[in-house]
């Protein structure tokens, strides 16, 4: 007489099977529904959904699959949610999934999407009272409200958007009191006049703009963050920065971008005036990492420019040589 053997798996808590289909690919999770009776429902309440889709010849069958998921998901909440696709073009369709995602209470959204026009997101995205870690990465164009209030939210990671001047006032990132950590990286800035980044809970700020990336020369730049403890920028010059001062700053990362080439007298004399305003209002941090390009920018000029420039070169040195001495 044969022994039939217990399905041990089976009998665990939901919980700890939750976590089991969480390693496995969201489609493979909602297989599992053919092994028993128990597992039937069971990838219906996973935590964890991650959608990812690069053939465009599956395009139709992958939104089917989303949308099925999506329907079939019970009122659980969703931890973590995760859509990166390059083949999608239907935004009604992407915006439906967002605002049912945002349904469930979810916790960290990441959205990844490679694609040649605008894209309009649900304004819930930026009023989502359970986010606390965000990534939009989008090619090239993501459409901001004027108004984000996302109470929760600590991490905010954006990649490749473009900014218009009137999506940004002084506001922008403050309704966001527990925001601890921006990105802002490849975003084109070209049509912003006035960019303003006022946050009194930011702790570190990263702005990464590649040098083939319109940068900040037609903008004046503000940053606002009195806790701000690391900051990290490397871009084109701005026309004018107005910084703050950062008393809890320890450790900063700057790296200037220029076309040396075609840049003027007039224009080599004012971008070597705002990176030593800038320099100036990091003259006490601890850590402090210039590129050589940047330093090699800064050059002694006649008249009252020389005297601006040197002062700041001198903070800067004077600070890094106590701190080594220490």
């Amino acid at each position: 007489m044969s022994e039939v053997l217990e399905d041990g798996i089976s009998n665990l808590p939901g919980s700890i099977l939750h976590h089991i289909l969480s390693f496995a690919d969201t489609r493979d999770a909602a297989r599992t529904c053919v092994l028993s009776k128990r597992w039937k429902f069971i990838w219906r309440s996973i935590p964890i959904l991650e959608f990812s889709c690069k053939n465009s010849s599956q395009a139709n069958s992958f939104g089917d699959f989303v949308d099925t998921t999506l329907e079939l998901h019970d009122g659980s909440n969703i931890q973590n949610f995760i859509l990166d696709a390059s083949v999608l073009s239907n935004e009604s369709r992407i915006g439906k999934w967002i605002t049912t995602v945002l349904s469930h209470n979810v916790e960290d959204f990441t959205l990844q999407l490679t694609i040649r026009y605008s894209v309009l997101m649900p304004p819930s995205l930026f009023t989502c009272e359970s986010l606390i870690k965000l990534r939009l990465y989008s090619g090239p164009i993501i459409c901001f409200p004027k108004y984000i209030s996302l109470p929760r939210l600590e991490r905010f990671l954006l990649f490749g958007a473009l900014f218009k001047d009137e999506c940004w006032n002084d506001q922008l990132f403050s309704n966001c009191p527990e925001l601890q950590f921006l990105f802002l990286g490849s975003c084109t800035w070209a049509a912003t006049h006035n960019v303003c980044i006022s946050n009194p809970s930011l702790q570190k700020l990263i702005i990464s703009n590649p040098k083939h990336q319109d940068g900040f020369q037609n903008c004046a730049f503000e940053i606002q963050a009195p806790s701000l403890e690391d900051l990290t920028y490397k871009g084109i010059v701005a026309k004018d920065y107005d910084l703050s001062s950062f008393p809890s700053l320890v450790e900063a990362h700057i790296d200037f971008y220029f076309d040396v080439y075609n840049t003027t007298w007039e224009q080599a004399i004012h971008y070597g005036a705002v990176i030593s305003k800038f320099l100036r209002a990091l003259a006490h941090v601890v850590y402090l990492t210039i590129s050589d390009r940047t330093l090699q920018f800064v050059p002694s000029f006649p008249g009252e420019e020389e005297d601006d420039i040197g002062d700041a070169s001198d903070d800067v040195s004077e600070d890094n040589h106590n701190n080594d001495a220490a």
